[in-house]
């Protein structure tokens, strides 16, 4: 029988749809909102989710530095979640924060999200880092008693959005669509090996 290296097509073809299933990301693109002041900038973050699956009381939250943000405003998230905004500097030095907690399980969605923000900064916004907690039934931040530590779910950074932001499902169509290509590539590969060895 012959041996599927990583390098074979079966074995990249799982990888691939692996990874378009499994992974967790968050696109963002950045637009100039009317209003802003001078030296003070107004934008708006849209963030495009891909990979998610929520449950109750579970909370993605974007950080906000207060070194390069000032005032944020019109939060808005999908239906079914509760959205907070912590302004940045309050208290001083401490970042900001815009926060949606999943009132229920609400499973894959993809958003788009937004939310408007004062620049401090010389150029355009860029990346952000974000978190998603957990919280219990009564609005407690799940941890751990004896360190403090939050039961931090995972953690990343938004990714900067192409021209035009896919669809989850285009990235599973693909995957479906390469995945028995490469499965008749493999096995024909491998019905060669074996008439060879019986020639």
């Amino acid at each position: 029988m012959p041996k599927l290296g990583l390098s074979s097509p079966i074995c990249l073809c799982v990888l691939f749809t692996a990874s378009c299933l499994g992974a967790s990301t968050v696109n963002y693109q950045v637009t100039a909102v009317p209003g802003g002041l001078p030296g003070q900038p107004l934008f708006r973050y849209s963030y495009y989710l891909s990979g998610f699956d929520f449950v109750t009381n579970q909370e993605l939250d974007f950080v906000f530095p207060a070194s390069q943000f000032g005032s944020l405003s019109n939060g808005i998230a999908s239906p079914g979640f509760d959205v907070d905004l912590f302004q940045p500097n309050v208290p001083i030095g401490s970042a900001g924060d815009f926060t949606a907690l999943a009132l229920s399980d609400l499973g894959d969605v993809t958003g788009p999200w937004s939310v408007d923000v004062v620049y401090l900064g010389d150029a355009e916004p860029g990346s952000q880092s974000f978190f998603i907690n957990q919280f219990d039934n009564r609005g407690v931040l799940i941890g751990d008693p004896v360190s403090g530590r939050t039961k931090l779910l995972s953690t990343g950074g938004t990714i900067p959005a192409p021209d035009s932001v896919p669809e989850p499902s285009t990235l599973v169509l693909a995957a479906i669509v390469v995945l028995p290509v490469g499965l008749r590539w493999a096995f024909r590969d491998a019905s060669t090996f074996v008439s060879g060895r019986h020639r």
